[in-house]
């Protein structure tokens, strides 16, 4: 079982807790909003204020607004059917990373706020986005 704190992640098996610190700046909360796996076992962490950190077998890949994310802060992520990671980003709608590329829903692809706080896909490939004002349904090309 994995826990966030503010100081990074703890791994709880067999009664034992490991601590493992996400390399952050001296200042940074590391405030954690959300740790998923994806298929090929990757852990995956949200948080608040120093963007999404990729945490494979042998490395930790952080991605935030300077790797094109559009922000540092991100309430969840979730893995789509093709393997791609959504982000629902604090600030910058749901980003969608795939090929080490990100790709936005935002406000002009009409998304009514940027701050998407959940998001869910449907068996059919479509969205639902929770965010500041209620939830929007996307079918995969408009809102």
């Amino acid at each position: 079982m994995y826990v966030g704190t503010s100081r990074g992640i703890n791994i709880i098996c067999n009664d034992s807790i490991l601590s493992f610190p996400l390399p952050a700046p001296p200042n940074a909360k590391q405030i954690i909003q959300s740790i998923t796996n994806d298929k090929e076992k990757n852990i995956w962490v949200a948080t608040l204020d120093v963007g999404v950190f990729k945490i494979s077998k042998d490395t930790i890949v952080n991605y935030g607004s300077a790797e094109g994310m559009g922000v540092d802060g991100a309430f969840a992520t979730t893995e789509d059917r093709e393997g791609n990671i959504w982000l629902a980003t604090d600030g910058a709608g749901a980003a969608k990373l795939g090929m080490q590329t990100f790709t936005s829903l935002r406000a002009q692809n009409g998304l009514p706020s940027e701050m998407i706080l959940s998001m869910c896909k449907t068996k059919k490939k479509q969205w639902w986005f929770g965010h500041d004002n209620g939830a929007t349904f996307f079918d995969g090309n408009k809102f």
